[in-house]
């Protein structure tokens, strides 16, 4: 290959580099070239942010505990840091998608864990920009019966900085917060919101860490005549608020938390990868991981997938 085949070479590839870039990011925002449209967009997702007052001070400066990313240029702001004295993370996110016509569509996150707050949101209907049918059927395909009065799920969705990817994951409600609900799985929940049905959520995760196996399986299926003393020592220790049917209620959560293992179990797809279509001004299915790996029930009860509920501060 001569010098002036090599230098045309390397032009084509910077060519192809070039637009693969400005596609990647036009697809998530593009801008006209003035100062105007960059600022207009810097105060559009300022805007969407829930609790601006909460990162000021009363000079309006944001606070020193807050970490803020504004790439406003890339239609992406991101505020986050944690609360004193608890230290309670806190974190919003917005992104800015842009379509054939102009128009933007937002996508947002907003979390705050002291509230165990967790909400996904848009400018538009969520169920209007995710792809058809998007649901909890999504990541377990076999599952027939969606019938319930109460969300057990949540989506767990990380907005990019830079592309148009977003990755979603579906992750379980704390338990000890009953959220009424017709679907599965829900885009927002909180403290507020919940229905605690059980208020020693502590007592009963300290019990499935030190009960043996057996003892679990005895209680669960409700044969309690052969419990070692061990473990019959420790059902005294952390009895639970009705103690004369200490065992029995006890026996009536595990059959709740069955059933959510069961739902868990049949997690086809450990994620899932959307992509935006400009043009369709909808996300779009781009791949899907099913590398989950599986798990007993006892190590659901004690590992760090099943959230209990508990005051955070």
């Amino acid at each position: 290959m001569n010098k002036k085949q090599k230098m045309k070479k390397k032009i084509l590839i910077v060519i192809v580099l070039s637009l693969l870039f400005n596609n990647k990011v036009s697809s998530q925002i593009t801008f006209k070239n003035n100062n105007e449209t960059k600022n207009n967009l810097k105060k559009y997702l300022w805007s969407r942010i829930q609790s601006t007052q909460d990162y000021t001070d009363k000079n309006g400066k944001i606070d020193p505990f807050i970490t803020v990313i504004d790439d406003s240029k890339n239609g992406y702001l991101k505020v986050s840091g944690e609360y004193p004295p608890c230290g309670c993370p806190i974190s919003e996110t917005v992104a800015a998608f842009k379509d054939i016509k102009g128009n933007y569509t937002l996508l947002e996150k907003e979390t705050k864990a002291c509230n165990w707050k967790h909400q996904l949101s848009s400018n538009k209907a969520l169920v209007a920009i995710f792809p058809e049918n998007f649901g909890i059927t999504t990541f377990i395909p076999t599952l027939k019966d969606t019938f319930t009065e109460q969300a057990l799920f949540y989506l767990e969705v990380e907005i990019p900085r830079f592309g148009t990817e977003i990755k979603t994951r579906v992750k379980l409600i704390p338990y000890g917060m009953t959220i009424k609900s017709e679907n599965l799985l829900i885009y927002k929940f909180s403290e507020e919101e919940k229905n605690a049905h059980l208020k020693e959520l502590k007592k009963l995760k300290k019990l499935f860490l030190k009960l043996s196996n057996e003892a679990i399986e005895q209680i669960y299926q409700n044969n309690c005549k052969n419990l070692s003393k061990n473990d019959l020592k420790i059902l005294k220790q952390y009895k639970l608020k009705n103690k004369d049917n200490s065992i029995k209620n006890l026996q009536i959560e595990l059959i709740k938390l069955r059933k959510i293992y069961n739902l868990y179990s049949n997690i086809h797809y450990k994620s899932i990868t959307l992509d935006w279509n400009k043009t369709t001004a909808k996300f779009y299915i781009k791949e899907k991981q099913n590398t989950k790996k599986t798990i007993t029930f006892f190590q659901f009860l004690r590992s760090d997938i099943l959230k209990y509920w508990e005051a955070m501060c």
